[in-house]
């Protein structure tokens, strides 16, 4: 399944690819991968780090790809393309 990867720019949409369990769907995924993210007992190169403190974390659709390809059984994904008009024939999750 392509998905369309929404930033804050319609304009600025990345495409991945990626096959899911039947009783899967992507913003279930995008739930979780969010839960990952921003617990801040995980360790990941996403964190913003002040001071020796954890402040947010920055990220982009290739970090959800990681994600799923490390910690989704089952689920492998795949950039495709980055910086393109969101094209609404795909479905969209938004970050």
């Amino acid at each position: 399944m392509i998905i369309n990867v929404y930033y804050d720019d319609p304009f600025d949409c990345d495409l991945i690819d990626i096959s899911i369990r039947s009783d899967q769907n992507v913003e279930e995924l995008q739930q979780l991968f969010f839960e990952w993210l921003f617990n801040e007992k995980n360790d990941h190169a996403y964190w913003i780090v002040e001071n020796g403190v954890k402040k947010g974390c920055d990220y982009d659709a290739n970090a959800f790809v990681q994600w799923i390809n490390q910690f989704c059984l089952g689920d492998k994904a795949q950039m495709i393309a980055q910086h393109l008009p969101m094209n609404n024939k795909y479905p969209t999750i938004f970050f």
